[in-house]
């Protein structure tokens, strides 16, 4: 954000004319940022596929009418050892495939738009300068 602000505010040289290295700095950068914050919280179509739940996910939790039900669900898994494999598996599998997988996506896109735009910029300064 920082490297958008300090472009945004010296693209115009003092002749009133565009400098293309940092106008094309300032595009990438918001652009960057912008897709940088939305992987703080992806939309939902990136992280929620209609996957089994598991009794740990806290809608899963609130979907009991009461805590004395959730109680009596998790004992019931406890007499398990294979449920209670499943419920974690299940737990963990969801998360990195539907949370981390789609933040890490994100933040990857946002760092090659910022490279991208940085080496552009850098390009074009050098093409300025001769």
């Amino acid at each position: 954000m920082a490297i958008f602000i300090f472009s945004a505010s010296i693209f115009q040289n003092e002749r009133g004319e565009i400098s293309l290295p940092f106008l094309t700095l300032a595009l990438f950068s918001i652009i960057s940022t912008f897709v940088g914050l939305f992987a703080i919280h992806p939309f939902r179509f990136m992280r929620k596929r209609g996957q089994e739940e598991s009794l740990m996910y806290n809608k899963e939790i609130i979907s009991f009418p009461s805590f004395l039900e959730y109680a009596q669900e998790l004992k019931r898994i406890t007499n398990d050892k294979e449920a209670i494999i499943n419920q974690y598996a299940k737990e963990i599998y969801n998360i990195c495939k539907y949370y981390y997988r789609p933040k890490r996506e994100l933040f990857h896109l946002a760092r090659r738009i910022f490279i991208i735009g940085f080496a552009l910029s850098s390009l074009f300064f050098i093409i300025e300068l001769f």
